[in-house]
Order: structure tokens, then C-alpha cells, then sequence
């Protein structure tokens, strides 16, 4: 579990510290905050390894990417601090066993320049020596208590991302899922939902459904064509129907639950929490979502702009007993320096804020 992390250079953040982590991270700020970047940021921490992760922040926010229309400026700068690619990004982890981890991304210009073919992927060797090499690379560095793990360099290459592995010393980086409200695959869940089903936990997937819908008899991935299923459900119509005919808050329970049983030991990272779910039910959204990550050991960090969210999240803690599991982070911005923070809320001290009417999500 990640205790306390530092985020320098990267979008928004000049450098940001939180000092404070906990099983469950609720996120509080203002509009254009950071609060979906802080999130994008941790899974780029995880996914480092993977040519495109530079790429998927931009393309769950709906920006159009095109390898052969775009200059690899274009692609790479978007993740720096105000675009600059002078400065590198920097995350700094600490985790429960006080295990530091480091990653170092820069650009390098001209990086390429004397290359072993065995160790680059996705281009045609035979036209290698005509091909003219990107002159912005993406350098990624990373370290555990200053011991160097991996280092790799992604360039451009026949409009694809081409790998140079320099050093790569295991790759057992924990599994993180970004889950957002504008980002839906549906082979993907019945991907995901078929692991679950061949492991026999579909039950707790129809448990998680019923908060919603107590209609829900049954949940199985069913085959539309050769090539793709879709999740269907029994509600006693006499029919099942796919899930996604059913309405955007079971949708989204829907992902929270496959991803937390999907990422055992990782990371959820969970962007506008309560998008979809009806004030009545978020409550027992939040004992569902204690229960699980406690089950499958997966620490999870939400965004909400939702004060009945932020109310029922800090009332289910105190009944339970989970002030020690559960963490409320405020982010706020000094507006004449620009320098977006973050302030760490304890749970006691932001029920008495609510129930007083005082600011608590960075007012």
C-alpha cells in the first residue's frame, strides 16, 4: 500500500506532496483541481512499462490521438507541467514496508542513436536503416530505494511507439485500473467478468448489482457474434437483457466491483465516484466498496465533487469503526502562485466540518 507520495513536474503539479495515505482515499477540490490528475498520475506510475502510457490519459479524456498526424511533442508534452519537456517528471512512492520507489520521465532529443534490433519492437527490420528516428523520445527511468529496476526509451517509428529496453530487472509492478465515467468497453467487462465467472465469484458481482436493482436474478457474459460477448442479466422478464440497457449507476457499480476483484494486491483508481449513483444508495456503495478492497487487498483513490458523497463516505467510516482505513484529501490552489496542494482531513475533523457547514473540498 502506498503510504505517501510526491508528484513533481507533471501536468497541473509543480510538486506536489501527500503525506498521508490510507486503504480508502476520497479526493475533494474545486473544478480544474488536479483531482483527475492526481489519479492519472498514479497509474502512470504503474503502467511505465507499457509504450502507450502516455497515451491513455489523453485518450479517456476524449483527445484524439494520431501516431501518424501527431509529432511526438505533440503526443509527449501534454504530461509535463505547463508542456515544458525541459524539466523531467518525477514520482516518489513510499510504500507500507517503507520501500521507496522512484520513476524519472524525460525527453531526450536524438536518445536513439546506436541501436540493438533484438531489443526494439514494432517495425520491419529490413527498412530499419532507412527510417529516420524520432527526435523526441520518451526516457523512463525507475528505482526501488535507489537501486535502478527498468530504463527504456519509447520513440516514434513507422507510426508506431517503438521500445529500447536499456535495463529492465523484473516487471512485477502491481496492477492499477483507471475507472471513468467516460471511459466504457463492454468486451472488455465480459473480459474481465468471464475471469470472474470461470473463478465461481459471480455472486459477489450480483450481491454488489442488487444494492440497485434487487431485481437482478442472475449476471452471465453471453455472445453477440464469433468475435464479442456482452454482460447480460435475468430480471425476470423472461429474457436476460444486456446490463447496459439498465441505466448509467448500474454500469458504474458495475466496473467498481469488476475492478476491485480484477486488481487482487493493486490499485483502483476511481474518477467522479458518484456519477450515476443515487444519494440513497451511496451509503451501502461505500460498505460494498470497505468490504471488497478489504477482501482482495486493493487500496482504492476516488474523485468527488459530491457533498452527499463526502457525507456518506464519512458517516459509514465513523459506524464502522474505519477512521484508521480511510483517508479525505483536499486539494486547493494558491492563486497567485498557481501551486495546486493538497491538505489531508481527518475523518473526525471532516464530519464536524460538514455537520458545521464549513469548507472542506477546497472552497
Amino acid at each position: 500500500m502506498i503510504k505517501k507520495l510526491r508528484i513533481k513536474n507533471y501536468k497541473g503539479f509543480d510538486d506536489l506532496k501527500i503525506n498521508k495515505l490510507s486503504n480508502i482515499n476520497l479526493i475533494g477540490g474545486e473544478n480544474n483541481i488536479g483531482k483527475t490528475s492526481i489519479l492519472e498520475a498514479i497509474f502512470t506510475f504503474y503502467d511505465r512499462i507499457n509504450p502507450q502510457v502516455i497515451l491513455k490519459p489523453l485518450s479517456w479524456r476524449g483527445i484524439p490521438i494520431s501516431l501518424k498526424n501527431n509529432t511526438p511533442h505533440e503526443i509527449w508534452s501534454p504530461a509535463f507541467k505547463n508542456y515544458n519537456i525541459e524539466k523531467h517528471i518525477e514520482f516518489q512512492f513510499d510504500y507500507k514496508d517503507n520501500v521507496k520507489h522512484n520513476v524519472i520521465i524525460s525527453i531526450e532529443r536524438y536518445a536513439i542513436s546506436a541501436i540493438d534490433p533484438e531489443k526494439i519492437s514494432k517495425f520491419d527490420n529490413r527498412n530499419f536503416q532507412q527510417e529516420k528516428i524520432s527526435e523526441y523520445s520518451l526516457h523512463v527511468k525507475s528505482f526501488i530505494d535507489e537501486e535502478k529496476k527498468q530504463d527504456i526509451i519509447y520513440f516514434f517509428m513507422n507510426d508506431n511507439i517503438a521500445t529500447k529496453i536499456n535495463f529492465m530487472q523484473g516487471n512485477n509492478i502491481k496492477q492499477a485500473i483507471f475507472v471513468s465515467p467516460s471511459v466504457r468497453s463492454t468486451t472488455r467487462d465480459a473480459l474481465i467478468f468471464s475471469e470472474i465467472y470461470r473463478e465461481g465469484l459471480e455472486e459477489e458481482v450480483l450481491e454488489a448489482l442488487k444494492i440497485i436493482d434487487n431485481r437482478i436474478k442472475s449476471i452471465i457474459p453471453l455472445a453477440i457474434s464469433e468475435q464479442k460477448s456482452i454482460i447480460h442479466v435475468d430480471i425476470g422478464i423472461g429474457k436476460k437483457i444486456p446490463i447496459y440497457y439498465m441505466g448509467d449507476g448500474i454500469v458504474r457499480l458495475l466496473h467498481y466491483v469488476l475492478a476491485i476483484i480484477n486488481t487482487k494486491n493493486g490499485i483502483v483508481l476511481i474518477d467522479e465516484i458518484e456519477n450515476g449513483l443515487h444519494t440513497s444508495k451511496q451509503k451501502d456503495i461505500w460498505k460494498l466498496l470497505f468490504t471488497l478492497a478489504d477482501k482482495y487487498n486493493v487500496q482504492v483513490f476516488a474523485t468527488t465533487h459530491s457533498k452527499e458523497m463526502t457525507e456518506a463516505f464519512v458517516e459509514f467510516a465513523i459506524q464502522n469503526n474505519l477512521e484508521e482505513k480511510s483517508n479525505y484529501i483536499e486539494f486547493f490552489k494558491n492563486y497567485k502562485s498557481e501551486k495546486i496542494s493538497a491538505n489531508i482531513i481527518d475523518i473526525e475533523t471532516l464530519q464536524y466540518k460538514i455537520l458545521n457547514s464549513k469548507n472542506f473540498r477546497g472552497d
